[in-house]
């Protein structure tokens, strides 16, 4: 079953500790605890619920709109016929919409709640940084034709 955007990110993680002396169950079960809480990250926003809803407006939706008529512009030509056009725009939304829904579900893949090796790996350092020059691409991108529409 997939994971909805919209949904928390599942954790069906648990421990069970089991022990003959009542005194030692509670201390490893609180050192346990205070264990994960420790090593929980700062982006633990990012897996709550209802976190792709809150950002698809301000974020989701202008994005869809610009890279649609990005995208749209490159992919029509003026002689079609104007119903296909318009789809063609529909199809160009959709499709940045999905993208977003994609970047949102990596970022989540890529930034844990919880991370138990304190140096990160090279692996997850790359995905991190592939993230941020896209998404730095997009912006800057955005921002220039945000600039040209506004002054040119």
């Amino acid at each position: 079953m997939a994971v909805q955007p919209s949904a928390p990110t599942p954790n069906n993680s648990n421990f069970l500790v089991t022990a003959e002396v009542e005194s030692w169950s509670t201390s490893l079960t609180t050192r346990l605890r205070d264990f994960f809480t420790e090593k929980g990250t700062s982006v633990n926003w990012l897996h709550g619920p209802a976190t792709y809803d809150a950002l698809l407006f301000p974020l989701g939706l202008p994005f869809a709109l610009w890279g649609g008529y990005r995208l749209g512009s490159i992919i029509t030509n003026a002689n079609w016929p104007s119903p296909l056009i318009f789809g063609i725009y529909v199809y160009a939304f959709l499709f940045v919409l999905n993208i977003f829904r994609c970047m949102f579900m990596y970022a989540r893949w890529i930034y844990p709640k919880i991370e138990l090796i304190a140096a990160t790996s090279t692996k997850q350092s790359t995905h991190k940084a592939i993230l941020t020059v896209v998404l730095l691409g997009i912006l800057a991108s955005a921002v220039w034709d945000g600039i040209k529409s506004a002054f040119l």
